[in-house]
């Protein structure tokens, strides 16, 4: 409650700005987004901060294309940090659902630390960046029109379509097989493109314009066995 009652006053005191000048990003998605985070895993804001700006380093180096050892390294210090977080976490934020369910995986004796802090790790990724990435998209794409006309559940969608805060994902080849042209071998490591897929006219017609549609399906999150854990914290 707190959270909606915030971000009406942010949007109020948005919409009356005149030739007033500020950041979208570091004015008011990133605050929003740790608000999110917050109350997400039962934190103050300086511990969502600091949990989000380790998930970044995360997320910066799956994102750089191509990774470099450097970064690799600062990915793993910092998940290595999250999961000391997490170690100190599971006891004094017990009363988080959140918390209570990676407990559960921390604990479990076919998982253990390494696959919560990965859990983890993703959570606090799918409730920062798609909530950055989908303000600015909001704010730069969608008129006052489409606020008006669209439903929420579907302009939401439509945004983070266009959004796909998380553009690549990795797969590998199960069997042989050929992709445009490209024989794989089983083992194979392939790139998908997501932002691109969300955007290919064959699929969605007229991609770039924000509009209802019969199907609502996209891929900013992912799709089948591997999905993000975060995504129910960014709709």
């Amino acid at each position: 409650v707190d959270t909606r009652q915030r971000l009406a006053s942010d949007v109020a005191m948005l919409d009356g700005l005149v030739g007033g000048r500020f950041d979208l990003v570091t004015d008011f998605a990133w605050p929003y987004a740790l608000r999110i985070l917050s109350a997400a895993v039962g934190v103050s804001l300086e511990a969502a901060e600091y949990l989000a700006n380790l998930g970044a380093v995360v997320l910066n180096t799956m994102a750089a294309a191509p990774s470099t050892i450097d970064g690799v390294r600062a990915a793993l210090a910092a998940a290595d940090q999250l999961q000391g977080w997490l170690a100190t976490g599971l006891t004094e934020h017990a009363s988080c659902g959140l918390v209570k369910a990676l407990n559960s995986v921390w604990h479990d004796p076919e998982l253990g630390p390494r696959p919560a802090t990965a859990a983890f790790t993703q959570v606090i990724t799918g409730a920062m960046e798609p909530v950055v990435t989908t303000l600015c998209v909001l704010a730069e794409r969608v008129g006052r029109d489409e606020l008006r006309e669209l439903p929420v559940p579907v302009l939401r969608e439509e945004v983070l379509r266009l959004a796909t805060p998380f553009r690549l994902a990795v797969r590998y080849a199960r069997c042989p097989l050929e992709i445009g042209g490209h024989p794989l071998s089983e083992g194979d490591r392939v790139a998908l493109h997501l932002g691109t897929a969300n955007v290919d006219p064959e699929v969605v017609p007229d991609p770039l314009a924000v509009r209802s549609r019969q199907t609502q399906t996209h891929l900013a999150f992912g799709l089948g066995p591997h999905y993000c854990p975060g995504a129910g914290i960014a709709r």
